[in-house]
C-alpha cells in the first residue's frame, strides 16, 4: 500500500513539473515582437469618391491598418479598415470628389502595433462636367392608381438629386415632375387600366445635370376589380 502512495506521489509531481516546464516556455517565448512598419507606400486614384492605398509586403505581419486625416501634419485618428496580412492595397471609398486626404498605415501581429508608416496622399478626381445619366430605369403598379419607378447609376458617379417625369403616352407631353434625393419614386393619382410612359435624369454635385433617359420605360395600371 505504501509503494501505491509512493507511485501516486511520483506520478502527480511529474505531472505538475511538466505543466510548469510548459508554462516556462510558453513564457519564454512569448508572442516575439511587433511587425516593422510599413514601407513603399503611394496613393493611386480609384474614382470621384474612393483612393487606393498601397504598400510592401511586411514579415511577420498578421494584416493591416490604414488611418487618415485631413492634414499631413493631423492626428490620423479616422479609422480607414483593416486588411488581411496578404494584402499590398486598401481601397479606401466613401469620400468626396475633388478632396486632398492623407494616410498612414500599420501592420500588426498578436505582439502588438508597430509604428504607423511615414503620411502619404492623394486627390480624388472631379466629378466629369456632363454627368451620365441614370441606367436601368424600371416601373411596375404598386395598384390600380400607382405606379413605382427606379433607376441605377453609372459606376463611381456622384450624384446628389434625381428628377422624375410621367407621360400618358408616347408623344412625349411630360409632367408631374419631382425631384427626390433618393433614385425612386412613386406616381400616385393615376388612371386604372392604363399605360404611363417615364423617364429620369440626375445632378452632381457639381450641379449640372445629366441628361433624361429615353423616355421608353412603361408600365400599365391594372383596372379595377
Amino acid at each position: 500500500m505504501k509503494n501505491l502512495k509512493t507511485k501516486a506521489m511520483l506520478h502527480i509531481a511529474g505531472i505538475i513539473a511538466l505543466m510548469a516546464m510548459i508554462v516556462f516556455s510558453m513564457t519564454a517565448c512569448g508572442d516575439g515582437d511587433p511587425p516593422n512598419t510599413p514601407a513603399g507606400l503611394s496613393v493611386s486614384n480609384e474614382s470621384i469618391t474612393s483612393l487606393r492605398v498601397n504598400w510592401s509586403a511586411v514579415s511577420d505581419a498578421d494584416g493591416y491598418k490604414v488611418y487618415s486625416s485631413e492634414t499631413a501634419d493631423g492626428n490620423f485618428d479616422t479609422y480607414r479598415g483593416q486588411f488581411s496580412y496578404t494584402a499590398r492595397s486598401g481601397n479606401i471609398t466613401g469620400l468626396v470628389p475633388e478632396t486632398t486626404y492623407y494616410f498612414k498605415v500599420l501592420a500588426f501581429n498578436r505582439a502588438g502595433d508597430s509604428p504607423l508608416s511615414e503620411v502619404v496622399s492623394g486627390t480624388t478626381s472631379a466629378p466629369p462636367a456632363n454627368p451620365s445619366p441614370p441606367m436601368s430605369l424600371s416601373a411596375f403598379a404598386q395598384s390600380t392608381t400607382s405606379i413605382y419607378v427606379s433607376c441605377q447609376m453609372p459606376s463611381g458617379n456622384y450624384h446628389t438629386e434625381w428628377q422624375f417625369e410621367i407621360s400618358a403616352g408616347s408623344s412625349g407631353s411630360w409632367y408631374g415632375q419631382v425631384t427626390k434625393d433618393t433614385g425612386n419614386h412613386t406616381f400616385t393619382g393615376l388612371n386604372p387600366n392604363s399605360q404611363y410612359y417615364f423617364r429620369v435624369r440626375a445632378r452632381y454635385k457639381t450641379g449640372n445635370w445629366s441628361g433624361w433617359t429615353s423616355g421608353n420605360t412603361t408600365a400599365t395600371t391594372p383596372a379595377q376589380q
